[in-house]
């Protein structure tokens, strides 16, 4: 696939199975879970450090049933262990996409901004690596970098307007007040 140009992204859930994909040469890891066979935590501080330094990025894909709003996350929830892997790879460094796994049990298509919230609630990315996760990095991720996942000349006018600035309070995408998509109003005006 690399040698055509693509990128090689695969699901693993099992940290054995990470370590493989490692290996192999994947470019992105969904889930990335770190499970052991007994369906516990097996995070590897090592296979990571490769995973960062060989560019390898990780979509956690938060699912509907493990959002929560901002405010009620923090290390007494009873979700904080489960995050344990997603909080070591942010402090690892590693490239981290915002996904919502959306289609599958309990997670509708439009959770994006929980899934944020919860990556800086219980995954301890700053506001402003949960807001590039969903941007930059996406687009990055999915190879249209050169035309979205910013604002700049010569890219796709895919936008929003929000009441602050997300990357100092990810809460602020709560109330979306204009959108537009390659240029074309969706929601709100222009005056």
């Amino acid at each position: 696939a690399h040698l055509l140009g693509l990128v090689i992204i695969a699901h693993a859930h099992g940290t054995h199975g990470i370590r493989r994909l490692v290996d192999a040469g994947h470019d992105e890891i969904e889930h990335c879970s770190w499970l052991d066979h007994t369906d516990g935590v097996e995070y590897d501080a090592d296979c990571a450090a490769s995973m960062r330094a060989r560019g390898i990025r990780v979509c956690r894909t938060i699912a509907g049933f493990e959002r929560w709003p901002l405010e009620e996350l923090g290390p007494e929830h009873r979700a904080w262990d489960a995050f344990a892997p997603l909080r070591a790879m942010a402090e690892c460094g590693i490239d981290l996409v915002a996904g919502t796994d959306a289609g599958i049990d309990q997670t509708g298509f439009g959770g994006l901004r929980l899934t944020l919230e919860t990556m800086v609630g219980l995954g301890g990315l700053s506001h402003g690596q949960a807001f590039h996760a969903a941007t930059r990095g996406a687009a990055r991720a999915l190879g249209i970098e050169r035309i979205a996942g910013s604002l700049e000349p010569g890219r796709s006018a895919d936008l929003i307007a929000v009441t602050g600035d997300p990357r100092h309070d990810i809460r602020h995408l709560r109330d979306v007040r204009f959108v537009m998509a390659r240029g074309r109003v969706i929601r709100g005006h222009t005056q």
